[in-house]
């Protein structure tokens, strides 16, 4: 019996991956296909349909062909890129050892983007089941910010796809000194391709010390189901590893003379961006509405109140009212459809009225999420994925920009595990109650949603460039 339902898991995860990597092929490929030139042919002073392929054409194919003719006395300093230089120096060996030719090397950069969804799945799967991940995970996969960055040469997906890989294992695998060092890697390639990336350095850390001796000083439910596999000896052994990230990030930092090129200091090093943590809570709530059956036991228990949820409510809006949050775009407070509504809507004393209501809702929904979690014995996962959500936002809050693209992604990478997190098939048919059957209805429907706002700000634009050029 226990070989079949192996075999039948196996089964499942092989169909469910080739689901994926279809819906990938559809949504992603046409578009990379139809792709036409070689590095550097393309205008840089023209608009273009999509923010990531102006950034790739005004950006990061300059940067990729600089690199590329430079090797391998590359210069790290100044190059026409704000983030750092791992990706174009991925990309630069592919373009100089193959070819310039944008549609081979936007095929070649779409696999970190697949390579990011399957490791979003993966991890889903261990705790939800390889269908019920996959449903999770369709807002992520229809976001237009996922799509557009799997389509065209920047590094958005590809940093996630080694934060994904360093905060999932730290999250839900029992740490050893192997995988704390592979972890501590991952964070480090994460951090060589989007400097701001730094942040996962503290769960991989965080992993370390539970699963150490240290772990004792730890709130219980952290180091629930952990056991000591490193010793002290070993944990001070891995440290040089562990903070490798931060290691990288000063050295670019003292190259750079900031945290940023120097020729983007202006706009992303010109201050710190507040506003983030409420337009973070904002699109927890206005995303994570749909995935509130799977954090609730009962439809009912969305309208129970307790002095936790008040707390954290309270916290929310103060967050979103203590800070500026009207629409600037001098001060990087735009871009993306949460700040057209914004810019809109009216504000008080430069608050706007948009974010109260909605980041209140997110902390409503992180609330469920933790005890969702908590009552299917993952505290701990969720504890950890909550805490490094918090270290994600101090660090995008360094960033002067606060486009809803740096946000979106990681949101719904979030969302989507800890409700894996939540649920699991044994709960779905066992112990759900009638109404919860459905559950996945939620994801999916916000999955068609982002698929909709996918074609009228992706596809149907680089349409009418292309029947127009």
């Amino acid at each position: 019996m226990r070989q079949d339902s192996d075999q039948n898991n196996r089964r499942s995860r092989r169909s469910a991956a080739a689901v994926l990597c279809l819906l990938f092929a559809i949504l992603v490929l046409p578009v990379v296909m139809s792709t036409q030139g070689t590095l550097g042919d393309g205008a840089t002073d023209i608009k273009y349909p999509t923010s990531e392929m102006g950034d790739q054409r005004k950006y990061h194919e300059e940067t990729i062909l600089v690199f590329a003719e430079q090797w391998p006395s590359v210069d790290l300093v100044n190059y026409p890129s704000a983030t750092a230089p791992g990706y174009h120096l991925l990309m630069a060996l592919v373009a100089r050892y193959t070819s310039h030719d944008l549609m081979i090397l936007q095929l070649v950069s779409s696999l970190l983007s697949f390579g990011l969804l399957l490791v979003v799945w993966g991890y889903g799967a261990r705790h939800a089941g390889a269908w019920p991940a996959l449903g999770l995970m369709l807002p992520l996969v229809a976001s237009s910010y996922v799509i557009g960055s799997g389509i065209w040469l920047v590094t958005d997906n590809a940093g996630l796809l080694f934060v994904c890989l360093a905060l999932g294992g730290a999250m839900m695998v029992q740490p050893t000194p192997m995988r704390t060092a592979r972890w501590a890697l991952y964070a480090t390639c994460a951090a060589g391709i989007r400097q701001i990336h730094v942040w996962v350095a503290a769960p991989v850390v965080l992993a370390a010390l539970l699963g150490s001796p240290l772990s004792r000083y730890a709130p219980r439910h952290l180091r629930a189901g952990l056991k000591q596999t490193l010793t002290m000896p070993v944990l001070f052994a891995t440290l040089p590893v562990l903070l490798l990230p931060l290691v990288l990030v000063g050295v670019f930092a003292l190259l750079w003379g900031g945290l940023t090129p120097p020729e983007f200091a202006d706009r992303h090093s010109a201050g710190l961006a507040p506003a983030t943590f409420a337009i973070v809570l904002a699109l927890v709530g206005v995303f994570g509405v749909f995935f509130l059956p799977a954090f609730c036991q009962k439809w009912t228990d969305i309208l129970k109140v307790d002095q936790w949820l008040v707390i954290a409510v309270i916290l929310a809006l103060a967050i979103s009212l203590i800070f500026p949050t009207s629409y600037d775009q001098s001060l990087g407070r735009w871009g993306g459809a949460i700040w057209e509504l914004v810019r809109r809507m009216p504000d008080v004393a430069g608050r706007s009225i948009v974010f109260p209501p909605l980041a209140a809702l997110g902390a409503v929904v992180l609330v469920h999420a933790w005890r969702a979690a908590g009552r299917a014995g993952r505290a701990r996962e969720a504890t950890v994925l909550l805490l490094s959500l918090l270290g994600w936002m101090i660090a995008e809050s360094v960033n002067t920009q606060s486009g809803q693209r740096y946000y979106e992604p990681m949101i719904l990478v979030g969302l989507a595990w800890l409700a894996a997190l939540s649920v699991s098939p044994t709960k779905v048919t066992a112990r759900f109650v009638p109404a919860h059957r459905l559950w996945w209805a939620g994801p999916a429907a916000l999955g068609a949603i982002q698929l909709v706002l996918s074609a009228s700000t992706v596809y149907l634009p680089v349409l009418r460039w292309h029947s127009s050029s």
